[in-house]
């Protein structure tokens, strides 16, 4: 098991004042950013700027408390039980250890990693540019048809510049949901939660999958994971 946190070289990101500090032992290599006063805490978007969490209304988390849960790695082992939850803005797993809010950066060497009743596993999926890029999905069937969700998140800023007190003004995170498929081990790709469009991704048995469709709501996505469940049976 000692070997297993070799893997985790993780960044604390979400501290109210910074200092940085290196610590290592026998179990765990990892740099953290240390807050000093344990206060509120901000974090940097991509762009580098930092935003101050009390000044954004809304989560980029997808859960409100944090979940239990276990990374898997792709050399069968498993990492010990920490608390996760996922950032959607940031697109990172998150994980609780010694009250310091991680991020896990060796996304390579991880199979996936299971919390709060979520499968996330770090794959490559085409964007709507149609440009490859990697991040995380979290799956929902597996099969011929693999199907995923992706959470996503933007930071919608205050137009009106809006003031709560002198200085504050309140930005909001928005979330929301879009699925993807992959085939053949290609990819994943996004698809349309409409009857016609979807109807198109699927290569065989096409006019079981027409009768099967007329009868579920392919916006819902029980119904939607049941589509692709028949579909993988057939």
């Amino acid at each position: 098991m000692k070997k297993i946190f070799l893997f985790f070289i993780s960044i604390l990101f979400v501290v109210s004042a910074f200092c940085q500090s290196e610590k290592k032992d026998a179990n765990q290599k990892f740099v953290s950013l240390v807050s000093p006063t344990g206060g509120g805490y901000v974090f940097y978007l991509p762009d580098g700027n930092m935003y101050d969490k009390n000044k954004i209304d809304g989560s980029p988390y997808i859960f409100e408390n944090w979940q239990s849960g276990v990374v898997y790695f792709k050399k069968n082992e498993l990492s010990s039980d920490y608390k996760f939850n996922y950032n959607s803005y940031l697109d990172q797993v998150e994980f609780i250890k010694d009250n310091e809010h991680l991020m896990i950066t060796n996304k390579k060497d991880i199979d996936h990693i299971k919390f709060g009743e979520k499968d996330f596993y770090y794959l490559l999926f085409v964007k709507n540019d149609d440009k490859i890029i990697s991040g995380y999905l979290d799956k929902l069937v597996e099969g011929k048809i693999i199907l995923y969700k992706r959470y996503k998140c933007s930071l919608l800023e205050n137009s009106n510049n809006y003031t709560i007190t002198a200085g504050d003004v309140i930005d909001k995170f928005d979330q929301d949901t879009e699925y993807y498929i992959s085939k053949d081990s290609k990819p994943a790709f996004k698809i349309k939660t409409n009857n016609r469009k979807l109807f198109n991704v699927f290569d065989s048995n096409k006019e079981l999958v027409k009768e099967y469709i007329k009868n579920i709501n392919v916006r819902n996505e029980k119904d939607l994971i049941k589509l692709f469940e028949y579909y993988n049976s057939l």
